[in-house]
């Protein structure tokens, strides 16, 4: 069984490796050098937040990590050959810290003189936020704007087990632990209410401020904007909530025309190489995975450094069952190793703790 087992995870990892083998490509025309250029950034899909170095997993699906695409940007702000930098809105689902990190990192490339300019084929209420810090907006003629503001709903099933003839049983730790309502209760205590009110509010309040600031209008101003959503592209531009209504290659024509027809858009500026695999050693898979691990535990000693610790899903108790497909949560073990490791070392002078978890076991996280 142990064989069989050993024959299918070997296969696994051969298809997933063979699927990553990268083609080299030409070398760039020595034309380019002096060209002006463009950085191009999709933003499609979950951000995760731990880098990749430190969470290698076959079932990633993430475009890139929110560390990997803050530090491409603030390069591309740097770079003298960059002019301005692109970002596609593709159905991105940043969460709303990541967006308020991104949005700083947009602020510093327009202080520095750089247009940041924004596409989309259509927008939710979390892109739209994101997109308003750019310094132009571009959304499909057939896009739509859900610029709508926030909601929040929380079941109540009490009702429903009192007809089954169930009894819940729960114990909690505070009025504002309100985790079993959901089987106790058929509707919020005023606390649960009261949380979830303030929640919403600030979150909302966030946005506001954020749009304002992004869109260099007043907050009455934004809040108008969203109550008057959810907006077809044409009425968003007749109301100032977006600049243009284009398509994709008129966008792109917009941009060869203000910088020039010559120009080069960079669609993986800062990326790293991706590995290259050869097929013709049947060992090379295993070099693969040797090297990138190898790399995810280099170390850079001698300089005073800050440690970052992830605790990145949900709380739990000891090690966690890893898996080759996912991650094992934010388990204790891992957490206070990784603190003991931090203490330990001599080179870290503090530690930043960053928190992407819906909570989980108060053992562990008294731990």
């Amino acid at each position: 069984m142990r064989r069989q087992l050993l024959a299918v995870w070997i296969g696994l990892v051969v298809v997933a490796a063979a699927a990553q083998v990268v083609v080299a490509a030409p070398p760039k025309d020595d034309k380019d050098a002096n060209k002006p250029v463009i950085a191009v950034f999709r933003l499609a899909g979950s951000i995760s937040e731990v880098p990749e170095d430190e969470l290698f997993s076959l079932a990633e699906t993430s475009p890139g990590t929110l560390k990997d695409l803050v530090k491409r940007m603030q390069k591309a702000g740097d770079d003298p050959a960059v002019k301005a930098l692109v970002l596609l809105a593709q159905s991105g689902s940043a969460g709303s810290a990541q967006v308020e990190e991104l949005r700083q990192a947009m602020a510093q490339i327009r202080e520095k003189g750089k247009d940041v300019l924004a596409y989309a084929d259509s927008l939710s209420m979390r892109e739209y936020v994101l997109l308003a810090g750019a310094t132009r907006i571009s959304v499909a003629p057939t896009g739509d704007l859900w610029i709508n503001g926030l909601h929040g709903e929380t079941p109540y099933i009490r009702g429903l087990l009192d007809k089954l003839g169930v009894q819940p049983d729960f114990l909690t730790c505070g009025a504002f632990k309100s985790a079993a309502e959901i089987f106790m209760r058929e509707g919020p205590s005023p606390e649960a209410d009261k949380m979830q009110n303030w929640l919403l509010d600030s979150m909302f309040d966030t946005q506001l401020q954020l749009i304002a600031k992004g869109r260099n209008v007043d907050v009455a101003k934004a809040r108008a904007w969203i109550d008057g959503g959810p907006y077809s592209a044409e009425k968003a531009k007749a109301a100032g909530v977006i600049d243009a209504v284009e398509h994709k290659q008129d966008f792109e024509g917009m941009l060869k025309t203000k910088f020039g027809k010559d120009v080069v858009f960079e669609k993986k500026y800062g990326k790293k190489k991706e590995p290259k695999l050869d097929l013709s050693s049947p060992f090379a898979v295993f070099k693969m995975f040797g090297d990138l691990a190898a790399e995810g535990s280099k170390k850079k000693g001698g300089k005073s450094a800050v440690g970052i610790v992830y605790v990145n899903g949900p709380i739990s108790i000891g090690s966690g069952a890893a898996s080759p497909f996912d991650s094992a949560g934010a388990t204790s073990t891992a957490v206070r190793k990784a603190l003991d490791e931090a203490a330990r070392d001599n080179s870290v002078k503090a530690v930043v703790l960053r928190v992407d978890s819906p909570g989980g076991s108060a053992v562990a996280s008294e731990i």
